[in-house]
């Protein structure tokens, strides 16, 4: 298994201090490709006890979504969630925290959706948070 498939010890300094610093350095570009993110969690042994889902809003992208794309509808981008969902593994509790866009107003209802059917949590922080 590559690194990005093997799970690390948390009383390894070096690769946990090594996985926050390339955290740091990833800046977000693009579009969210939620569907690829849980098909990692089937390549890892032992499977989690839960995942945290950090998300600004529904995904804009998947494993077969044309890369030049440069618009996605609503209806697209639940489709593309629902399809997310279907590739995780069962059983494994989704906690999400959503900071949401404006014009993704499905985003919150499918994440609760999501936390409740696996059940995970749902927070999102208002507007005027902190």
């Amino acid at each position: 298994k590559d690194s990005l498939h093997k799970w690390h010890y948390i009383s390894d300094k070096e690769a946990l201090n090594t996985s926050i610093q390339n955290l740091r350095m990833t800046t977000p570009t693009g579009g969210t490709n939620l569907e690829k993110a849980f098909q990692v969690v089937n390549y890892l042994d032992p499977l989690p006890d839960n995942i945290l889902l950090i998300t600004d809003g529904l995904p804009t992208q998947s494993n077969t979504t044309d890369k030049n794309a440069t618009t996605i509808t609503g209806p697209q981008r639940e489709a593309l969630f629902e399809k997310a969902v279907n590739s995780l593994p069962e059983g494994i509790p989704v906690n999400v925290l959503l900071w949401p866009m404006e014009g993704d107003p499905m985003a919150a209802s499918a994440f609760w959706k999501l936390a409740q059917y696996t059940s995970g949590s749902f927070m999102s922080p208002s507007q005027d948070w902190p």
